[in-house]
């Protein structure tokens, strides 16, 4: 039986059973963003939880139906498209049925906030992401300025605040801080796959039309203009109100006798405008916060990531105050704040969710890039308490096979080992399944207003899937790399006489001091590195002077060579 959650009274909290005013165009193309399988089992849940069961329309009530027992008589229905073989056509006529059949009125604000999750574990790849890490500040002088040169220096000395959530309080706390700001509905869930906290947020704006300039398309004030009369405004407010519990006024709708005055009804009432989701990603005792990259000057996103900032200063005061037996009031703990401070090593977006809870989650991967990834998945030393009948010699087929055909020259066989060794470093790679360092694939759901499961769904992106098994893909894609090299003449040639080139150095005049050369190599692609290494493969480039720079090691950020020496860009 599923734990009965508090309601939160408060009129910025958008109801989960507001219907939008959207077209049937529009939800037919949010319906067909989810694969087969996730729509059918997404519908299945919606016909069995309260929040999202249909209501039954005049005739279906004279038929004795009843909310429960029509969703019954629906879920039979649902249960026949299952003998559809094939999954298109099966789709497609789900989506019809959804249109017509089950939904005919819209879906509401739940339902719209399920399949936007939903697809973000089905396609990885369809949003980009950021990342922030949150910091312990004890006084605003903690702050460093944006144009501070040693602003870096003085973010690290920071003390990292590990989330660690009571779900329920964090989420009455933040829905409550935010709806004081924008009407909003917010969804939290879990990801089925990772440990990793989803949090859809929806804004809204709304206006009002004013009466006696009903029949204007132009006209349209905002609850905040001064022109607005007390009258009106108290009549937007009882308006606004309806719309908040989703109720509609019966004695408006008997008086509209043609589609003139439905319409002059309609812009009458209340407009809401919803702005782009907004997601936020809370890896599971992690200082990390993964989300939407900001557009602009957003005043929506600030306001979030400060209702954030707000939440988790409230939530380390409850916790410190409990361990220290200290009083809420204590002046130690009120001046204490959580501050979110962007991530410099992800200079631009990363679009794929996987990449980034890699970079930015638990798992070891993200600090043992490129040759060093057989460390961090125990290929060179397995723990203690490491599984080893799951070593590679034991299993072969968990892996993917870098070694080179039977049918390959010697010459070429040599050169895929050695690629594969400094853009892998070992000859199997790991498959995806085993990337996330997340066995547990328990699959629950949390809500704003209730808690229900969203359908467990091992389907993934064919895409994303073919990419991860693919022999030079890498375990993190890299859209965008840049270095700057500076060098001089040489030293470059001495380098390469130390690699045993036969290149001779020219000649030139010991007395004049020779200045040093500068360049930048920007590279771009769904996987540089994985590209690099296809190239060495190839003979596009040699692999066996590619510094260890150029095989992905030093992560998403690039760096600065300076005479062969890399260094990370601050």
């Amino acid at each position: 039986m599923l734990p009965r959650k508090r309601k939160l009274s408060n009129s910025g909290i958008l109801s989960n059973s507001y219907i939008p005013p959207l077209s049937a165009a529009q939800i037919e193309r949010e319906l067909q963003k989810l694969p087969p399988d996730s729509l059918y089992s997404l519908t299945h849940v919606w016909l069995s939880i309260p929040a999202t069961k249909p209501l039954p329309d005049a005739n279906q009530k004279k038929q004795g139906y009843t909310k429960d027992s029509l969703s019954r008589e629906l879920l039979k229905k649902l249960e026949l498209l299952k003998n559809i073989k094939v999954k298109i056509n099966m789709k497609k006529k789900l989506v019809n049925t959804i249109l017509v059949e089950f939904y005919p009125r819209g879906l509401n604000t739940l339902q719209l906030a399920q399949i936007d999750v939903q697809l973000l574990v089905d396609k990885p790849s369809v949003n980009s992401w950021v990342s922030s890490t949150a910091k312990i500040v004890s006084s605003t002088s903690d702050i460093p300025e944006e144009g501070d040169k040693m602003r870096e220096k003085k973010l690290n000395q920071l003390s990292n605040y590990t989330i660690s959530l009571d779900s329920q309080l964090f989420l009455d706390n933040f829905v409550l801080n935010l709806s004081n700001l924008f009407l909003t509905h917010v969804y939290i869930s879990r990801h089925p796959h990772y440990p990793l906290i989803l949090i859809r947020v929806q804004m809204y704006n709304y206006s009002y039309r004013r009466p006696d300039d009903s029949t204007s398309s132009t006209i349209i004030s905002d609850l905040t203009n001064s022109s607005l009369d007390r009258t009106a405004k108290l009549k937007f407010e009882q308006d606004f109100q309806r719309i908040v519990s989703n109720k509609t006024d019966s004695k408006r709708g008997k008086a509209a006798t043609n589609g003139v005055q439905r319409q002059i009804q309609i812009q009458n009432k209340p407009q809401i405008t919803p702005h782009k989701p907004f997601y936020i990603l809370l890896p599971i005792s992690s200082p990390h916060v993964i989300h939407t990259p900001p557009v602009g000057d957003s005043v929506g996103t600030k306001l979030i990531l400060q209702t954030l900032e707000t939440t988790l200063s409230y939530t380390n005061v409850q916790r410190e105050a409990q361990k220290g037996n200290i009083g809420l009031n204590s002046s130690i703990l009120t001046k204490t704040k959580i501050k979110i401070f962007p991530d410099s090593d992800v200079p631009t977006p990363i679009r794929n969710l996987d990449a980034i809870f890699t970079l930015k989650g638990i798992s070891r991967f993200g600090s043992s890039m490129g040759p060093w990834i057989p460390y961090a998945d125990d290929l060179v030393d397995m723990g203690v308490l490491g599984n080893e009948l799951r070593h590679q010699i034991l299993q072969p087929e968990q892996f993917v096979d870098l070694s080179p055909g039977a049918e390959s020259d010697p010459e070429h066989a040599e050169r895929e080992k050695v690629a594969a060794l400094k853009f892998k470093g070992c000859m199997r790679k790991t498959k995806s399944k085993e990337l996330s360092n997340a066995k547990n694939k328990e699959n629950y759901e949390h809500d704003t207003q209730g808690e229900y499961d969203i359908p467990n769904n091992d389907q993934v992106d064919d895409g994303a899937r073919e990419a991860v098994n693919d022999i030079y893909a890498s375990i993190v894609p890299i859209h965008e790399c840049n270095f700057e090299i500076e060098d001089t003449l040489s030293q470059f040639f001495s380098q390469r006489k130390r690699k045993g080139t036969t290149q001779r150095k020219p000649k030139r005049d010991p007395a004049a001091r020779e200045p040093p050369f500068r360049f930048k190599m920007s590279f771009f692609g769904s996987d540089v590195f994985g590209g690099l290494h296809e190239l060495a493969v190839n003979e596009y480039v040699n692999p066996y002077e590619t510094p260890d720079w150029l095989t992905g090691e030093s992560g998403t950020l690039g760096g600065v060579v300076k005479n062969g020496r890399f260094r990370k860009k601050t």
